[in-house]
C-alpha cells in the first residue's frame, strides 16, 4: 500500500514538472529550438530530483521498530542519559565546549522526542502516550542530576556557555529542526550511515536542562525557567520536523478496525497538536522579533555611540514587545543631555520604536555596581566582564600617563642655560588660567631653505573644556607675549 502512495506521489510530480516546463518553453523560446530545450529542462529536473530524492533506501519498518524501542527509557539508558548530563554540567561549569561536544555523543535523549514525532505523524496514540511518558522521565532525571552537581560544585561563576542558554534565539530554532531533520533522516535509512543522529538531537536539549538545573540549584530561578522554556521549544520543533519527513516518506498510519476509535484518537491527535503548535507559534514569532531588535540595537549602538572618545563598556538589550530598554555603560567624553536627546530622535530613525535608552557614564556606573548588583549586571559582573572592561579602560590611562611622564622627562633633557625659571612659568599660569602645565625648551627646526635653527619652544596642556577658537587665540597671544620676554624673533608654541 505504501509503495503504491510512492508510486502515485512520483507520477503527480512528474506530470507538474511536465507542464512547468511547457509553460516556460512555451513563454520564452523560438519554435525551432523548443523540442531540445524542453528534453534539457526534463533531464535537468530529473538529475536534481535524484539527488534530493531521500525516499530511497528508507526502511519504514525497520525505523519505526528502532524509533518505538528508543522511546523505552529505562535500565542502561538512564545510566548513560545521567552520566551524559554530568558531562555535559561539568563542560557548562568549566566552559568548555569541548566536553559539552563529548556529553553529546553518548546522550539518549533522542527516543522520547522522536517518538512523538513518528506518533503524531502515524495517528499513534499509545505511541504518544509512551513518548510522552518517557520523555517526562527523561526531564526529571536530567534536571536532578544537574541539580545535584551544581549544587555541590565549587565553581559558582556564571560561564558564558551556561548564559547562552537562558533564553532563546532563532539560531536554536533552526539548531532543533536541522537537528530533529537529520535525526529522523539517518534513522529511517536501511544502510547504516556516518551520521549520529542522535548528537544531532542532543545538540539543542542537554545544554538547557543542564542549565536548568544550575538555575534550581543556585536560586537563580529565571535561568531555570528561561533554560526549560527553551528546552521546550527545541523539542516541540525537533517533533514537528519528525513529523514532516515521517509525512513525506510514507510511513503508514495506524489502521483502526473501529472508525468510532479511529475519529476519536485524531481528534486527541489533533487537540494535541493544537496545543503544541499555537503557543509555539506565538513563541517563534517572538524570538524573531527580539532576534531583529537586537540586531537593530547593535547596529545603532556601533553606529551613533561607540566611537574613539566615547567607549561602550558594557550594553544591556532587553526585548519586550510591550517596550523594550537599552542600557548603555560608557566611559570616556560624557554626553550632554542634548547629546542623549539627539540620539533618542535617532532610535525612530533606527526603527527602535517603543525603545527606553538608559545611558550611565563616569562616575553613575560606580553607583550603579553598588545600587543595581543584582540580576543581570551581578551576572556579568560576576562573569568578569564588568571588571575586565574596567581594567582595560584603567591600562590606557597607565599608557596615556607613562607618555605625559615620559614627554616631561625629554623635556627636562632639553633645558638650556638661558631658559626662563619656575618663575615664568608660574607667570603663564596667572595671564593664561586655561592653561594646566607649561614646559619650555630650546628645539633646533629645520628651516625652508634646508638649514636649522634653535628656537623657543614652549609646551602647553590646555585644560579639558577650552574651547579650540579660545585655544588658537590664546596660543598667539602666548606667543608674542614670549618672543618679546625671551627677546627672540618667535617662539614656538605646541599644544601636547
Amino acid at each position: 500500500m505504501a509503495s503504491e502512495d510512492l508510486n502515485n506521489d512520483e507520477n503527480t510530480k512528474e506530470s507538474k514538472t511536465k507542464k512547468i516546463v511547457e509553460n516556460v518553453v512555451e513563454k520564452v523560446i523560438p519554435e525551432e529550438h523548443k523540442a531540445h530545450l524542453r528534453t534539457s529542462i526534463r533531464s535537468i529536473l530529473r538529475g536534481i530530483r535524484h539527488y534530493l530524492n531521500i525516499r530511497e533506501g528508507v526502511d519504514i519498518e525497520g525505523a519505526t521498530a528502532a524509533i518505538k524501542k528508543d522511546v523505552e527509557f529505562k535500565g542502561y539508558n538512564v545510566y548513560i542519559l545521567i552520566f551524559s548530563i554530568f558531562i555535559a554540567s561539568i563542560g557548562l561549569n568549566v566552559n568548555s565546549t569541548a566536553v559539552i561536544i563529548g556529553a553529546m555523543l553518548i546522550s539518549p535523549l533522542m527516543g522520547p522526542i522522536v517518538g512523538v514525532g513518528l506518533a503524531v505523524g502515524t495517528t499513534d496514540i499509545k505511541l504518544l502516550t509512551r513518548s510522552l511518558k518517557n520523555l517526562g522521565v527523561t526531564v526529571a532525571f536530567s534536571v536532578a542530576t544537574a541539580w545535584l552537581y551544581f549544587t555541590v560544585s565549587p565553581i559558582s561563576a556564571d560561564s558564558h556557555e551556561l548564559l547562552a542558554r537562558t533564553t532563546p534565539t532563532i539560531l536554536d530554532v533552526l539548531v532543533a529542526v536541522f537537528g530533529g531533520l537529520a535525526g529522523i533522516m539517518a534513522s529511517s535509512r536501511k544502510e547504516k550511515t556516518n551520521a549520529v543522529p542522535g548528537v544531532a538531537i542532543a545538540t539543542a536539549l542537554m545544554p538547557p536542562l543542564c542549565t536548568a538545573g544550575y538555575g534550581l540549584a543556585t536560586g537563580h530561578f529565571n535561568y531555570f525557567f528561561g533554560a526549560f522554556y527553551l528546552f521546550l521549544l527545541n523539542s516541540i520543533f525537533i517533533s514537528l520536523a519528525t513529523v514532516v519527513v515521517v509525512r513525506y516518506v510514507g510511513f503508514p498510519k495506524v489502521d483502526f478496525i473501529n472508525p468510532e476509535r479511529e475519529r476519536k484518537v485524531k481528534l486527541y491527535i489533533y487537540a494535541f497538536v493544537i496545543v503544541v503548535i499555537t503557543p509555539s507559534g506565538f513563541i517563534f514569532w517572538n524570538v524573531i522579533q527580539e532576534t531583529i531588535f537586537n540586531q537593530k540595537a547593535t547596529q545603532f549602538i556601533a553606529e551613533h555611540i561607540d566611537s574613539e572618545s566615547t567607549s561602550v563598556i558594557n550594553s544591556m538589550v532587553e526585548y519586550n514587545s510591550k517596550g523594550s530598554t537599552i542600557k548603555l555603560f560608557l566611559m570616556g567624553d560624557r554626553l550632554s543631555d542634548l547629546q542623549i536627546s539627539d540620539l533618542e530622535n535617532k532610535m525612530t530613525m533606527a526603527e527602535l520604536e517603543n525603545c527606553r535608552l538608559i545611558i550611565r557614564q563616569d562616575k553613575d556606573i560606580a553607583g550603579d555596581l553598588e545600587n543595581d548588583i543584582s540580576g543581570k549586571l551581578k551576572t556579568e559582573l560576576k562573569s568578569g566582564i564588568i571588571e575586565e572592561m574596567f581594567t582595560q579602560n584603567q591600562e590606557i590611562l597607565k599608557e596615556r600617563n607613562q607618555e605625559i611622564r615620559e614627554l616631561q622627562t625629554k623635556l627636562s633633557g632639553m633645558f638650556g642655560d638661558s631658559l626662563p625659571d619656575y618663575v615664568l612659568r608660574k607667570e603663564v599660569y596667572v595671564n593664561y588660567p586655561e592653561i594646566e602645565s607649561n614646559y619650555f625648551a630650546k628645539i633646533e627646526h629645520k628651516l625652508k631653505d634646508g638649514k636649522s635653527d634653535t628656537i623657543p619652544t614652549v609646551f602647553v596642556r590646555w585644560k579639558e573644556g577650552t574651547k579650540k577658537k579660545e585655544i588658537a587665540l590664546q596660543k598667539e597671544k602666548l606667543g608674542a607675549w614670549l618672543a618679546v620676554r625671551f627677546r627672540a624673533d618667535t617662539v614656538k608654541v605646541i599644544q601636547y
